[in-house]
């Protein structure tokens, strides 16, 4: 686990950039709290330099084990939401911002990495990672503003890159709500989105899919350490992929 002071550090930091996006007119929201998780054995700077040696080799991927997750809560105009920040022993991993918001959605949808990689802006999917779907293609004639702000090979705290497999992510919560999580994304951009995304849910070429309703989630979020303590009704009901979200490949 990092030294208490890094996560106190990232909680100021946090804190202070609600106050300057409240100030500034950019968003209204505030840090509700923030609480540190322990997530399995420590990382310790051995096994970290050792991944970090691997990632270096051609051909090789390291991979940074997470053991940490710092979740902060916030309010806004748009409801609660949450940001999970993992850290791998003093590391720093990128985090996701997720939240349940009001809208039907029909089922499943996600932007993926597309053939482009970080050269694209990503393409919509279903859970079976096909686009031409109805959902997905409806999304994909919308304007959504967010797809050039996803960094799809972003850079973690030892300098190396990862590169995501998706970028945006809606889950159906219920007949009425649906759970949304982004990869590395500003609060602004997300606050912007939820409207955008709860806008594009009551046009007619989406109310007129009938869907699946599951909640079903095509990978496993690093979120998913925490989620059954936010939603456990959400949780008990939906399906996930097998395998395990405890660390992050680097390049």
């Amino acid at each position: 686990m990092a030294n208490p002071k890094v996560h106190e550090k990232a909680a100021k930091s946090v804190a202070k950039t609600c106050e300057k996006l409240s100030k500034k007119g950019k968003a209204d929201v505030s840090l509700a709290e923030h609480v540190v998780i322990p997530i399995g054995d420590e990382v310790t700077s051995g096994e970290s330099m050792g991944q970090f040696l691997k990632s270096n080799i051609p051909f090789m991927k390291g991979s940074l084990r997470i053991d940490t997750i710092q979740l902060f809560k916030f309010n806004s105009t748009c409801g609660e939401f949450y940001i999970g920040h993992p850290w791998s022993g003093k590391y720093s991993l990128h985090p996701e911002t997720f939240g349940v918001f009001g809208g039907r959605l029909p089922e499943t949808l996600v932007l993926g990495r597309s053939a482009m990689g970080s050269w694209g802006f990503g393409q919509w999917e279903d859970v079976s990672g096909r686009t031409d779907t109805l959902l997905p293609e409806a999304a994909e004639t919308t304007d959504f503003r967010i797809k050039p702000e996803i960094v799809w090979d972003p850079y973690v705290g030892t300098g190396q890159q990862v590169k995501l497999k998706w970028g945006i992510a809606a889950i159906p919560f219920d007949p009425e709500r649906f759970f949304l999580t982004v990869q590395r994304i500003p609060i602004p951009k997300f606050l912007s989105f939820v409207d955008s995304f709860t806008q594009f849910l009551e046009a007619d070429t989406v109310t007129s899919i009938k869907g699946n309703g599951e909640t079903c989630f095509p990978f496993l979020p690093k979120s998913i350490f925490v989620l059954p303590q936010l939603y456990p009704d959400m949780i008990a009901k939906a399906t996930f992929p097998s395998g395990k979200a405890e660390a992050e490949d680097i390049d």
